[in-house]
């Protein structure tokens, strides 16, 4: 049988572990701002919800309890200090002690991975300019809602599109409300 907090840490890392101690906490914050409380099922609900983190909803191992070993029984040192530091911050967001490094982020995407990969930048990615903060390799923020955004016109999305891409990328309009990256 898998530990829930194990299970927790194991999602966790899949997504943060080359971010280190703050992308791991960067990740573990936009679990707990999703699920608006401390309750540790509330965390496994919403990172084992369908598509919400790509390391658990892609994940190769098939038994949950292969999964968790994959970072429990691990021999590298790195990833052993990583387990440990990520079950000490899962125990501080359960009795409310975690720092929120994200400013209340909800979500978050490396952007060179969307560009790399040519996928099409997430309606959610087109947050206000002021909600989002890059740590590491990510940039995190909250989402514009849909009404936000079925209300913006395509040059301000395309604008706020581009600046998440970054130098140089550009955007073909699909859809209405959904970019690709060429």
């Amino acid at each position: 049988m898998v530990d829930d907090k194990e299970l927790l840490a194991a999602i966790v890392l899949s997504e943060a572990s080359i971010e280190g101690a703050e992308g791991i906490q960067a990740v573990l914050n936009t679990i707990v701002n999703r699920s608006g409380s401390n309750n540790l099922q509330s965390f496994i609900n919403i990172a084992t919800e369908e598509n919400a983190y790509e390391g658990y909803t892609f994940r190769e191992e098939k038994v949950l309890s292969d999964y968790v070993s994959k970072y429990k029984d691990t021999d590298d040192e790195n990833l052993k200090k990583q387990w440990e530091l990520t079950k000490e911050l899962i125990n501080k967001a359960i009795t409310g002690e975690l720092v929120d490094i994200t400013e209340g982020a909800t979500n978050y995407l490396n952007p060179d991975v969307q560009k790399a990969e040519n996928r099409a930048l997430p309606n959610w990615a087109l947050w206000e300019e002021t909600s989002r903060k890059k740590i590491g390799s990510h940039l995190f923020g909250k989402p514009l809602t849909a009404d936000e955004v079925n209300a913006m016109k395509f040059g301000e999305a395309w604008k706020r599109g581009r600046s998440i891409m970054g130098e140089g990328s550009k955007f073909e309009w699909k859809e209405r409300k959904q970019y690709t990256t060429d």
